[in-house]
């Protein structure tokens, strides 16, 4: 028995959709905040891509597509929509000329601010009533998942 809840903990073969559960349930609380802060068109998805670029600077795309967790596909979709929306901006890549650098424009930078404030709020929820110790535990876990489904190796049939 859980003591905080009073209720059996979920069987091990309920991780996978318990994980993808919680996945929807940050999503959600990010696009509703990102609505009330007035930051029409954007979406949860667009924060990873603005999170590297607040943390690292100007980048070429191949590398914010290895850092995100994202096909270079789905980064050029995502990015798409941020230059639409004046976040970011495309140049040529001084090494690669086949290659794009992203980077913030002044609407993304000024954006900086409310994003932190998200961030925090999501940890904040995210977060609530777990000790650093779970915290720490919980991370480590996950990275241990992380590396489980991301092995590539032959499964059984």
């Amino acid at each position: 028995m859980n003591q905080d809840t009073n209720t059996a903990s979920p069987a091990p073969d309920e991780a996978p959709n318990i994980i993808s559960m919680i996945n929807g349930l940050v999503h959600c609380h990010i696009d509703n905040e990102l609505e009330k802060a007035g930051a029409a068109g954007l979406v949860s998805s667009h924060g990873l891509i603005l999170a590297a670029l607040y943390r690292f600077g100007p980048m070429p795309m191949g590398r914010i597509a290895a850092l995100i967790g994202r096909s270079k596909g789905t980064l050029t979709v995502l990015a798409d929509k941020l230059e639409k929306l004046g976040y970011i901006e495309r140049s040529a890549s001084v090494k690669d000329c086949r290659g794009k650098v992203l980077r913030l424009t002044e609407k993304g930078m000024a954006f900086k601010k409310n994003f932190s404030l998200l961030s925090e709020g999501l940890n904040h929820r995210f977060w609530h009533g777990m000790s650093p110790a779970e915290q720490a535990e919980f991370m480590r876990l996950l990275a241990k998942i992380r590396t489980n489904m991301s092995a590539r190796r032959k499964e059984p049939v």
